[in-house]
């Protein structure tokens, strides 16, 4: 099992999840689904109030998930909370050995979650119990992803798992060179991730035969999100890319000002994504070329979620922002407590993201 010796070593990993946001059309995994576009179908034109607020204890960099009526979330004291989404009363909580600090994946009737005791939990919802858990052998901060029956998730131990969902039974597994931290992507029978080894990688869902590999200057710690023609990834070498998903070959890349630890969204012809610089891209998906930058007060490691004509994003200033897709101006921002690392979920018409210190907010 990998180990890091310092608190900045710690700190850097802990921020790693902002990784974890739920998108649209489904919600009910990490940036919404397999491909992590983070798309909703949802919209809100204007913020009118605080809908609720539910303190859970213990601070967190954890982004919640939303599904079927409720709210999945997970702390630093090792608890996972279920909490009614319309009245933000607590429904039931589950208690890990470590941290959680990857976002839940649910799907069919079943929750999924790494923590950092080394295992990944498969919660049965209705029975509120453990069916399963999987051994690795490091820290898991990489947010599962559902796809064919398979939970796909990275550990610290290096490896890319591929595990039954039913079952827990390991189909594969798969060795880079050092931690995986991102959450990896599902396309056309492909598994897209990223790994501290510097390197993307592009392996087949069925087998985890490695495809191609892409290497980049510095670690990645960001989540991919594809589409037909891409996957879209930042690393912290400052670069924003979008790689061929057939070939592994570098179609564009996009320099910001500081390293990216946050994962893209993407919805038609736009790829959007938050820097540690402070400001949030939108760009060209096919070019790069940028449509606008939108500046916050302090770094981004929110991931983006875009709706019908907003992007909603976090900031460690304290604000929510939904910016407009087209333009780039602020339509509104909610002052939170604290700052904000999660990732904003949009469902039911309201907008529901955690703050630092583990307060879960649910505005309309």
């Amino acid at each position: 099992m990998f180990q890091f010796k310092t608190a900045k070593q710690l700190s850097i990993i802990a921020l790693v999840f902002l990784l974890s946001a739920c998108g649209g059309g489904p919600t009910t995994m990490f940036r919404g689904g397999a491909e992590h576009t983070a798309f909703y179908s949802a919209d809100l034109d204007e913020l009118n109030e605080l809908k609720w607020k539910r303190a859970t204890g213990a601070k967190s960099y954890s982004s919640v998930t939303y599904a079927d009526g409720v709210i999945y979330y997970g702390n630093n004291k090792g608890t996972i909370y279920a909490i009614d989404a319309e009245k933000g009363t607590q429904k039931w909580t589950i208690q890990t050995e470590g941290n959680i600090e990857a976002t839940p994946a649910v799907e069919d009737g079943m929750l999924y979650v790494g923590s950092w005791d080394g295992y990944l939990y498969a919660i049965d919802i209705e029975k509120q119990q453990v069916k399963w858990k999987f051994k690795t052998g490091g820290i898991v901060y990489s947010s599962p992803t559902v796809a064919e029956g398979l939970v796909l998730f990275g550990s610290e131990d290096r490896h890319l798992y591929a595990v039954d969902a039913e079952t827990g039974a390991e189909k594969w597994n798969f060795e880079a060179k050092a931690g995986i931290y991102s959450s990896p992507a599902v396309k056309d029978g492909k598994v897209f991730f990223g790994s501290l080894d510097r390197n993307i990688y592009c392996v087949q869902l069925e087998s985890g035969n490695e495809k191609w590999r892409f290497k980049t200057k510095k670690a990645i710690y960001s989540s991919p999100a594809v589409d037909d023609d891409f996957v879209y990834i930042g690393s912290d070498d400052r670069f924003f890319r979008a790689i061929n998903i057939r070939t592994g070959q570098e179609q564009w890349r996009f320099r910001t000002g500081n390293k990216i630890f946050a994962s893209p969204a993407l919805y038609d012809d736009h790829v959007v994504i938050g820097s540690t610089d402070g400001y949030v891209y939108a760009l060209n998906n096919e070019t790069g070329k940028k449509y606008w930058e939108f500046r916050t007060f302090g770094k981004v490691f929110s991931s983006p979620a875009i709706s019908k004509t907003s992007v909603y994003i976090g900031s460690t200033d304290g604000n929510i922002y939904a910016i407009d897709l087209e333009s780039g101006r602020l339509r509104w921002k909610f002052k939170s407590e604290n700052q904000i690392f999660s990732s904003p979920v949009v469902a039911d018409d309201n907008v529901f993201f955690a703050t630092i210190t583990g307060v879960v907010f649910a505005i309309k």
